[in-house]
Parts: C-alpha cells; structure tokens; sequence
C-alpha cells in the first residue's frame, strides 16, 4: 500500500478525526456529473464521497482541487476504509445505536424527526450515500476510541525509542527520483516501477538520469519528519550511505533515493513529542488499514 505525505494527510486528520459535518441548505446540481474516482474493492469512490470528505458543498466544482491533493484525499479515504473493515472484522467498530445517536446529536432541535430522516438531510449537501456517511460515522467513532486505548505516552515512548533518527534531529543529505502517478494500483504507477529498477539497476552510482525524464531532487538535505515522505525515510533509517533503495510508493509519486551523508541528531522525545505523535497516528492508521487491504485494495480509475 502507498502512504500519504505527512503534511496532507494531518491536514486531513483535522477533518477525519472529529465528528462533524457541514451543513448546507443548497442541494446538489441535478445535472451534476456522477464521477468515479477510484475503487476500493467492489466500492467507488465518487466525487460526492470526496465532497463530504473534504468538508465542502456538493455544488464546487471538484476540479478546482489540485490534483495532488485530490490524489492524496482518495488515499487516506481507501485507509479509512480499509481501517474500517479491520475494526469490524475485529469486533472494534461501535455498533449502529452509536451512529443513531451521533446523527441524532447533529440536528437536537429536531426531535420530531426519525433517525432516517436526519440522515437524508445530512446527505444533501454533497449528496453522498446514506450508507456511506454511516460508514464516515462508524469509523470517526471507533477510531477515537482505538486511539484513546492505543495513542498513550507509554507507547509514544516506545514508537520513539524504535526509530529515534526519525525524529531526533538526524539529518540525510540524499538523492530523491520521482515519477508522479495516481493514488492506488495503476498501469502508470506499474510502468513507474519497472522505469525506476531499470535505472536503479543500469546506472552507475555517480551517474543521474536526464532531468527531463524524472523529477529528481539532487544532494537535498532532509530531515525524518516533515521534509519528505514517511516511507522515505524508512528506506533511509534501513539502508547505509550507498546506491539507490528499491522503489517507494507514495500517494501520488513512485520514488528512488539515495542516501548520500548523514547527521546524527541529539533531541530528545520531550522536544518532539508532537512529531512522534503525528506519526503514531499515521502508523496506527496503516496498521489496521494493512491487515484489510488485500480485500479493499485502492484502484485507481483509468482516466
């Protein structure tokens, strides 16, 4: 599975984790395009699902979202639900009274209105599925109640102490090649990978690529939180100074680095506890998402 950059997908946290809507009393456009994005699986991802997401009305046009942000959204939207499917499939997920009462709590002054009622004025504004905004719901709900068991200082301290180059202020002076590709499995991401073990395996190690078949990033210094992909950085706290790593899937990138020089940092978990966080969150998020993916992988949609 490809992951995320770190700065989008805590940008989207911000949306995912609380439990909320936006309201509108616009309904979407009858003639608006019904667009599929991506599958998960069986399932679609459609331009409505992204609205509701993405927090925003059905009646914007979606195509005034960069690309890499919309690639990046249909991502993080694939671990949600793959995330999902590990909760129920491991009796973790709330059950339907929890989703009752959270739709209920989102319109109190109407309580008049049925549960079913509620729902399809949730729905509106972007349009999106009954059963796909109670599946939104489920996994807000049970997802804050696996971190309030699982995001603890105690294990914190142990996500800090098994990869404490990440965050301690070690620094890697790399080489970094990039083909840009949709999020999920693809024929461009397929060929992005046979390009780069091609050029992984038949250039020497002083020698680079033409900058006009790749986007390469040359002697870049970065740091293991926030300057480059997290899987990045894995390959780069794994591999000593040397060739190339294997290729790294990311969202919307295939890559190949080269760690070049590196600097030991010092900090400890006190000064950085934030970005220890912020990762903990990443790592449980594909953790559960992981163990569905095989049932639920993200396909990208031939364009």
């Amino acid at each position: 599975m490809s992951r995320v950059c770190i700065a989008p997908l805590l940008l989207l946290f911000l949306i995912v984790f609380p439990c909320r809507t936006r309201l509108s009393a616009q309904a979407p456009s009858a003639d608006r395009e019904l667009k599929v994005l991506a599958r998960t699986g069986a399932q679609s991802v459609l331009t409505e699902d992204l609205d509701y997401f993405l927090g925003r009305n059905g009646e914007e046009d979606l195509g005034e979202i960069p690309d890499s942000t919309l690639q990046n959204a249909i991502h993080v939207l694939a671990l949600q639900r793959q995330a999902l499917q590990t909760l129920q499939s491991q009796g973790l997920a709330v059950p339907d009274k929890a989703i009752d009462l959270w739709i209920r709590s989102a319109k109190p002054a109407e309580t008049q209105k049925s549960v079913e009622e509620i729902t399809v004025e949730l729905c509106r504004p972007t349009g999106i599925a009954a059963e796909k905004l109670r599946e939104h719901i489920q996994f807000r709900l049970s997802w804050a109640r696996y971190l309030e068991k699982h995001l603890t200082e105690e294990n914190l301290q142990k996500h800090f102490d098994r990869q404490k180059a990440r965050f301690d202020g070690t620094r890697f002076k790399i080489d970094l090649v990039s083909i840009p590709v949709p999020a999920g499995r693809s024929s461009q991401r397929s060929a992005a990978h046979e390009r780069l073990a091609k050029l992984r395996s038949s250039f020497p190690q002083s020698e680079q690529p033409a900058a006009t078949e790749y986007d390469i990033s040359r002697e870049k210094w970065v740091s293991g939180t926030g300057d480059v992909h997290p899987s990045i950085v894995d390959s780069l706290l794994e591999c000593p100074p040397g060739g190339f790593s294997e290729p790294i899937d990311t969202a919307t990138n295939v890559h190949l680095v080269r760690q070049l020089e590196r600097t030991e940092g010092q900090l400890p978990l006190a000064k950085v506890s934030a970005d220890v966080r912020a990762h903990m969150l990443i790592y449980l998020l594909e953790h559960l998402a992981q163990q569905s993916e095989a049932r639920l992988p993200l396909i990208a949609e031939p364009q």
